[in-house]
């Protein structure tokens, strides 16, 4: 299925385990609930790809696009995302421990997402919402995190967990001073 146009194309609930999908076209495939641990998504083009559910453990997504996709309740864990595009791209409580995202372009939410151990080191952020989620352990370079011209980065919202465990309590709060593991 290397570099096939697949697009609208009803996958969901299929074993997609180890495939070899790197550069294919699945925009607005249905893939939810599909097994695609360890697939090869490499550059790969999953806009508005419905991904809820999906098993993506160990899957390599690197400079894959997934604008507009969605990943609610997914598992990714020790998934690459190394300069995908996450252009609203939802990853509400998704699993993503030890997640890829290194050089990741991302305006994405990830409210309730367990990114414990997550590597965002060389992501780029702009309006990233990361309210709820728990961040233990996860590697962020703050100078990415804080915004610039105005504009915030990244919204830390209630009930965050800091990478180095500090919780926040009020929507004011953020993770700045507490992004060292």
């Amino acid at each position: 299925m290397r570099g096939q146009n697949l697009q609208r194309q009803p996958l969901d609930g299929r074993d997609l385990r180890c495939a070899d999908l790197r550069g294919a076209d699945l925009s607005y495939v249905d893939l939810r609930h599909a097994n695609l641990s360890r697939a090869d998504l490499d550059d790969a083009r999953l806009l508005r790809a419905r991904l809820g559910g999906a098993r993506l453990d160990e899957a390599r997504l690197s400079d894959a696009d997934l604008t507009g996709a969605d990943l609610f309740d997914a598992s990714a864990e020790d998934a690459s995302f190394e300069g995908a595009k996450l252009r609203d791209t939802g990853f509400e409580f998704a699993n993503l421990r030890r997640a890829n995202f290194r050089g990741a372009r991302a305006l994405a939410t990830f409210t309730g997402a367990d990114l414990r151990d997550a590597d965002f080191r060389g992501a780029t952020f702009l309006g990233t919402v990361l309210g709820g989620a728990d961040l233990r352990g996860a590697h962020f370079e703050e100078s990415a995190v804080t915004g610039s011209h105005g504009r915030p980065a990244v919204f830390w919202g209630i009930h965050t967990v800091c990478p180095d465990g500090f919780r926040t309590t009020a929507q004011a709060e953020s993770c700045i001073g507490h992004l060292a593991p």
